[in-house]
């Protein structure tokens, strides 16, 4: 359940519902509008189940988009099962993430991360630029 009073501890939203439930659809837009009042995070929304869509009649597409569109949110169309585009949200979420960190940091540095895209169902990929610097045994990047 969403819990509005933990917002400050978020760094980034991913709002989820499914192509076949238009009952998620609107318990996501209830979750969007309380988000939409913290600026700073990025926002996500992500229609999963679209492999489904041929098996519904799925009148309420029109009134989904034009309600993502006023809300000026990212909408991704994805599936779990087919394993289709889900990686993409996760990325534009990251890249948000390290391009507010960038503009808001203390120190210069860049990361010892470099992200670039790749041919492949994978969205984004992490690559060390230089090998000067070790990561510890508890560092994993995912």
């Amino acid at each position: 359940m969403w819990q509005r009073e933990y917002i400050s501890e978020f760094d980034a939203v991913v709002v989820v519902f499914a192509a076949d439930d238009f009952k998620s659809f609107e318990y996501a837009v209830e979750v969007l509008r309380s988000v939409q009042k913290c600026d700073f995070l990025p926002v996500v929304i992500i229609e999963n189940k679209i492999d489904l869509i041929d098996e519904y009649d799925f009148s309420n597409k029109d009134f989904i988009e034009n309600s993502i569109r006023q809300a000026r949110i990212r909408l991704y169309r994805v599936s779990a099962k087919d394993d289709f585009n889900v990686m993409h949200p996760f990325a534009y979420v990251l890249e948000k993430l390290l391009r507010y960190s960038d503009e808001n940091a203390n120190v210069h540095e860049k990361s010892s991360i470099q992200t670039y895209r790749r041919p492949s169902r994978e969205a984004w990929v992490e690559r060390p630029m230089t090998r000067t610097r070790k990561r510890s045994a508890n560092c994993s990047i995912m």
